[in-house]
């Protein structure tokens, strides 16, 4: 499930969910994903904010992605080293 914004935390409130991810591949060294617009609140605008970006981009396809996590950040010998790090969340983020 996928949300407007970025929560402040690691959870993802359901108050929140505008889509589902369907599918998710690596094509040609680029990640290609795909997704649903649900009948939420959240969704409405989601799709409302799609169809404006479509209008303008014409079509380009612009887009980035970001993972989250926790983990633990510790001091070894005046470097830092991150351990037991798990990923949280996968953001993709629309641009124009």
């Amino acid at each position: 499930m996928g949300t407007l914004g970025r929560p402040e935390d690691t959870k993802i409130r359901l108050a929140d969910v505008s889509h589902i991810v369907t599918s998710l591949k690596l094509e040609k060294g680029k990640l290609i994903g795909r997704f649903e617009t649900l009948d939420t609140s959240a969704g409405q605008t989601l799709k409302g904010l799609l169809e404006e970006r479509e209008r303008k981009a014409k079509g380009k396809q612009c887009g980035s992605f970001q993972l989250q996590g926790i983990g633990n950040l510790d001091h070894i010998d005046g470097k830092d080293v991150i351990s037991d790090y798990t990923i949280t969340n996968i953001f993709f983020d629309l641009y124009s």
